[in-house]
């Protein structure tokens, strides 16, 4: 199921345990580090999923 898995790149961190080979299971969302980014990643998880649906 690709739709909850999702590239790593852009994301800054030691260990995840999100973390699945090259992808990140779900949406991860820091909004403590990186609070700048919350809104373009949520926008492209949701242009990802609508591409699958």
């Amino acid at each position: 199921m690709s739709s909850v898995l999702f590239d790593k790149e852009g994301y800054t961190y030691t260990a995840s345990l999100a973390e699945v080979g090259d992808k990140l299971c779900g949406l991860a969302i820091d909004n403590i580090n990186e609070e700048d980014k919350t809104s373009e990643r949520i926008e492209n998880w949701i242009e990802q999923l609508k591409g699958e649906l």
